[in-house]
């Protein structure tokens, strides 16, 4: 909020730390990144041969910025762990997304050791309501920005989640006429029913329990068909997570 009677600018970003390790990788639902000063642009994840996802493949210290992100959700996951964490905010309201790491070089692993206690490696997992850290928000006078974020650990997915909304993360593994599904909630939700779709017609149904305390792995006929969308509703109706699977990035 600026209450002076002036023009003022703003800035503002989450940050939160997570391992570095041999298994750790970045989860962005996006086509496009560029990097900390909006200069350089890149495809994700595989750029020029290397998949930037994992961390293993940063020689140099990087910034990797959401560009033109469609979706509400992003963060970091380790395969080996088989853990991470999702953040999720509207992304027409909060669209920063940005991952850190220090690189496997010899700078920043000494930068790395400098600011940790214990095994200090670390990625960093970044959100705001500005696309890259080169820029300023501008506030009128008597005017405001808000917006909610949600952030939470999951485990139990495997590599990762393919989508996530603030109550769910959801992976997917498609095979030839079923698709498996691994599901962790951030609160237990009894009796919900899992929906898989195509072209408006139900293909397949479960009714499942969901807790944070473990992944739920069930698996649905999707028949011949290559895309599919997943809708899982609460026992009194509500929608907690509907997409297209595989996710199709813009």
């Amino acid at each position: 909020y600026n209450p002076t009677d002036a023009v003022s600018p703003y800035y503002f970003w989450n940050c939160t730390a997570f391992p570095q390790l041999e298994g750790t990788r970045f989860i962005y639902p996006m086509s496009r990144g560029t990097d900390h000063f909006g200069v350089k642009y890149f495809d994700w994840p595989v750029n020029e041969g290397i998949d930037l996802s994992w961390t293993k493949n940063y020689e140099d210290a990087s910034s990797i910025f959401a560009v033109d992100c469609a979706y509400d959700f992003f963060g970091a996951y380790d395969v080996n762990l088989n853990r991470g964490i999702v953040q999720v905010a509207k992304h027409n309201e909060h669209p920063g997304k940005k991952a850190w790491t220090w690189g496997q070089g010899e700078y920043g692993r000494i930068s790395m050791n400098n600011l940790g206690d214990k095994n200090p490696e670390y990625i960093e997992v970044q959100s705001g309501p500005l696309q890259t850290q080169s820029d300023y928000g501008k506030l009128p006078p008597g005017a405001l920005v808000s917006w909610k974020e949600y952030w939470y650990p999951v485990h139990g997915l495997n590599n990762g989640f393919e989508y996530a909304t603030e109550k769910l993360a959801i992976q997917s593994v498609h095979h030839e006429n079923d698709v498996d599904l691994l599901m962790i909630s951030t609160e237990n939700i009894e009796g919900a029913n899992c929906i898989l779709k195509a072209n408006g017609v139900e293909l397949d149904k479960k009714k499942i329990n969901l807790s944070p305390e473990a992944s739920l792995h069930i698996n649905l006929n999707k028949g011949n068909n290559d895309t599919v969308t997943l809708v899982v509703k609460s026992v009194d109706n509500n929608i907690i997570a509907e997409f297209r699977t595989p996710l199709p990035l813009p």
